[in-house]
């Protein structure tokens, strides 16, 4: 089920024009924000809970800063990348100019790590994903000036584009498998089948003219489904995916390439920021698609709704630090 409403009982909607003033003084307080709480959350999962955390500093009038240097997360490498040992700046500018450095010299306080989302435009649900237009269209202007991708990634991103350039209708379908097979908790919803999908995606496009359709997913099996059934109007990024049906979410999977826990964040990055250019978005449950929806604002003509499948019984569900198959995270001492 998909609600859009307008004006969801939010604590806080902050004004659109309400950014940060780039001329900080003494007075002015840094709100430190990190992932303590869930150093190997998925790079979508940083993002929301990162976007909070600034909705959260504007309504209290402090100046926010993303820490993932010395709270490290999944996609922290051991060398630096782009000039920056800092994970969120190998993708991102700081909202402010200022670095952590300066933050942590200036009156700061941390922000308590918590998986925190008030605020965010989208509630999700194992009844549905609900949604408030209006705050949406708030959030979405915020995202537009304080989490802007950094110049090495704006170029990524550019580049990507080109897959649709020229088409006048296109559809984005975001397909979520690995890890979403098995859930072990009262958050996550299981993913559907595949095949129901492809339903919802042909519903579509025996409704609308669609001449490009975008491709976000996580399985090479998925690509291949795809590819016959709808041939040369299938495009997609070449970004790593899992072989063969797991239960061990992409974001987890080591590699021999070089810099693969950063290649890792880059490539869901760009697939998001595909998925917000297309005309219409055919969705389930994920971060992946919440970051898309609120990188879009309110521009999609249509977004549709895949439903959750059920869940597996408890025994059957596998705990994630059971999947793990990547090397832990050590946090650096302040």
């Amino acid at each position: 089920m998909l609600v859009t409403i307008d004006n969801m009982k939010f604590d806080f909607i902050p004004e659109a024009s309400s950014y940060i003033n780039p001329n900080i003084g003494k007075s002015d307080k840094f709100y430190i924000i990190n992932r303590k709480d869930t150093p190997r959350g998925g790079f979508f999962s940083n993002y929301t809970v990162v976007c909070a955390h600034i909705l959260y500093a504007l309504k209290n009038s402090l100046i926010p800063i993303i820490d993932f240097q010395s709270y490290r997360t999944l996609f922290n490498e051991s060398d630096s990348i782009n000039g920056t040992t800092n994970s969120w700046e190998y993708y991102f500018e700081q909202p402010t100019n200022k670095t952590v450095e300066y933050a942590y010299r200036a009156k700061h306080i941390l922000s308590k790590g918590v998986c925190y989302r008030t605020g965010l435009p989208f509630q999700q649900k194992r009844d549905g994903f609900f949604l408030d237009t209006l705050k949406n269209a708030v959030t979405s202007s915020i995202i537009t000036n304080l989490i802007r991708p950094n110049e090495v990634t704006r170029t990524a991103l550019k580049k990507d584009e080109e897959l649709l350039s020229g088409a006048t209708s296109s559809v984005g379908i975001h397909v979520r498998g690995t890890d979403r097979r098995c859930v072990d908790n009262d958050w996550d919803t299981k993913t559907c089948v595949r095949s129901v999908y492809i339903k919802e995606l042909d519903s579509y496009l025996s409704r609308h003219y669609v001449d490009r359709i975008f491709l976000a997913c996580d399985e090479l099996d998925t690509v291949k489904a795809f590819e016959q059934r709808y041939g040369e109007l299938l495009v997609y990024n070449d970004v790593l995916r899992a072989a063969g049906e797991t239960i061990v979410g992409i974001h987890y999977t080591a590699s021999s390439r070089v810099n693969n826990n950063y290649l890792l964040g880059l490539e869901v990055l760009r697939d998001a920021y595909m998925l917000s250019k297309c005309d219409a978005l055919i969705f389930a449950n994920s971060s992946v698609a919440a970051g898309a929806i609120m990188i879009n604002g309110n521009k999609y003509k249509e977004r549709i709704y895949v439903p959750a499948a059920s869940y597996k019984p408890a025994q059957q569900r596998i705990h994630r630090r059971q999947i793990t198959a990547r090397k832990p995270i050590y946090r650096r001492n302040r």
